[in-house]
Parts: C-alpha cells; structure tokens; sequence
C-alpha cells in the first residue's frame, strides 16, 4: 500500500461532510463544532470536489449514493481523498448496505479510511477519525525519518551533493535510458584547480569551505 505524506493542518481542523444522501444527523456536525472543528458540509458531487481541491480539509466524512467504486462518485473521491491525498475519510453508508460491499469500497482504495453504519453515535464516529488522523501523523514522521535517512545515504556530508553511491547509481541507469532510446551521453569531469595547496597554505576548515561554495557554484 502506497500512501502520500499526509499534511496536518495547524490550528483549527477543518472536517468535510459529504452528504451526498441529505441522511447526515445533525448531531454528527454540532458534535465536532464542540470539540473546536471547522464543519463544512456539501450536498452534492460538484460541490464536494470543490471543497476537497482546497489544502484545509484535516478529514472527511463521506455519506456516498453508491458503494460501487468504478463509479463517478468514486472515481472522483477518490483522486481528492486519501491515499491519492493525505484526507483521511469514514464512509457512513445507508442502514442495511451489505458489509462486503463496503469491504470492497475500502480495499478498492486502500488509503487511511474506515467506515460506521449510520447508526453509530457522533462520538464513535469522532473517535475512529481521530485514528485515522493519529495513524497520518505516524506515517507522515516515519516518512520524514526515512527520507532523512535516505538523505544521509546518498550525499556528501560537507557538501550536500550527491555522493559516489548514488552517482554510480545514476549513471547505470542513465546508460541504460541512452541505450533503450540510442540517444548520445554526455559524461562531465571536474577537478578543482590546485585544491591540495588550498589545504597546505590554509587549514581544512577553510578546504570545506571552499567545496562547500563550489558545491552551491554548480546547484545553482
């Protein structure tokens, strides 16, 4: 499973009521307003994916017309929720919707989403949001870690540039593009002029500086 870093709004959350079915109880959004979030509700498709385009949505309670996910309600949910987007969103389906029917749904997308019959009290619903939304911020740290490290792996600690590894890497995989396209490639070779009488006549602190300025020379 694929998921995108899921960005949490600071301040005051914005939760997404899609009620696409008119059925949302009236508690569910006086329910989230006591607790300090900012409900926005929409009555149908358009307008929900008007809302959903915005950055501010935290998350997004979703009443559907259908459970089928190659329909167009869907199709355009899901390129506005997560795991195409880091919304996490709780299905309320309609009173007897079959549980393999939103079983499906859910492995169709298989982002940070969950659902509740429409039965379920607002405080339970509030709760599994609450999950989904502590589950985002995991994720989202895990994938800072990760890319931190990732980072550390591959470029030169004194300069920030690409390091050896990653450079041989790059060329592989440069060669074979060149071969699949036959199209010509370019190789650069670049040596610093009398780098070593830097080092001798001053100290190393000022050699780093010295690669650290050419370094930022060549990014820019």
């Amino acid at each position: 499973m694929s998921l995108p870093t899921a960005s949490i709004p600071s301040g005051p959350r914005t939760l997404a009521i899609l009620d696409h079915r008119r059925e949302c109880p009236v508690e569910y959004g006086e329910w989230f307003l006591d607790r300090g979030w900012e409900v926005r509700t929409t009555r149908d498709l358009e307008a929900s994916r008007t809302l959903l385009e915005g950055d501010s949505i935290a998350a997004a309670l979703v009443f559907p017309l259908t459970l089928k996910p190659d329909t167009l309600e869907w199709q355009v949910l899901g390129e506005l929720l997560s795991p195409v987007r880091g919304t996490p969103w709780l299905a309320v389906p309609w009173e007897d919707a079959p549980d393999r029917a939103m079983d499906r749904l859910l492995t169709s997308h298989e982002g940070l989403a969950d659902w509740v019959r429409n039965s379920t009290s607002a405080g339970e619903a509030g709760s599994r949001l609450e999950n989904l939304l502590r589950v985002a911020r995991i994720l989202d740290a895990s994938q800072s870690r990760a890319e931190t490290l990732e980072g550390q792996l591959i470029r030169d600690h004194k300069t920030s540039l690409f390091n050896d590894r990653h450079f041989r890497t790059r060329l592989n995989e440069e060669f074979e593009r060149s071969a699949r396209h036959k199209s010509p490639l370019c190789l650069v070779l670049l040596d610093l002029d009398d780098f070593k009488g830097v080092n001798d006549t001053t100290s190393y602190e000022f050699g780093d500086l010295v690669l650290r300025t050419l370094a930022e020379v060549l990014r820019k």
